[in-house]
Formats: C-alpha cells, structure tokens, sequence
C-alpha cells in the first residue's frame, strides 16, 4: 500500500467518485460502472468484469469498498421484526 490512507468509495457520491477517477486520469463514466456494481452486491474490485486490470490494480491500492459484517440477527416471534448487529471495519458493532 502507499503512504496515503485507503479511501471508502462506499461512501462516495456518483459525483465524489467521478471526480475522484478524474484524479487518477480515468474517465468519468468509470464511476456509474463501479456504481453499478455496487448495487448489485460485487464488493470486490476484481469482480468488476468491465473494468480494465490497471484500473482494478490501482483501485485496490488506494481504495476499499466498505461491506458490513452481520454479527447477530435477532428474529422477534411476535411480529417478525429483524434486528441487526453489524461489525463495523474498525472493529466496532451497530444495530
């Protein structure tokens, strides 16, 4: 890794991330690309099958996309109402 921290592209706008590939002299469409697989669930730069390998090289370099780890789900057998517990990358939990 570099001596720069990685950077959540979870938490980015379409926007954000657009200017943020403009940065590293990619085109802007690269971002609905990413943003695409980001709905459907690919958390893994890898996966990203219309992606060049340079571009996906570098992106793992200085870039992570943040995916929340279930810890514990509680199912109420009263109404079926769902409780999450998510460990967060830091190390910490939320509901």
């Amino acid at each position: 890794m570099n001596e720069y921290k990685k950077v959540n592209i979870k938490n980015m706008s379409l926007v954000e991330l657009g200017r943020f590939l403009e940065s590293l002299e990619e085109k802007r469409f690269r971002a609905d690309q990413i943003f695409r697989w980001l709905y459907q669930g690919v958390y893994d730069f890898s996966d990203m099958t219309n992606l060049s390998e340079e571009l996906k090289r570098k992106l793992e370099e200085i870039a992570y996309i943040d995916k929340l780890e279930i810890i514990r789900l509680q199912v109420s057998k009263k109404d079926g109402t769902r409780k999450y517990l998510f460990k967060l990358r830091s190390g910490n939990a939320i509901e």
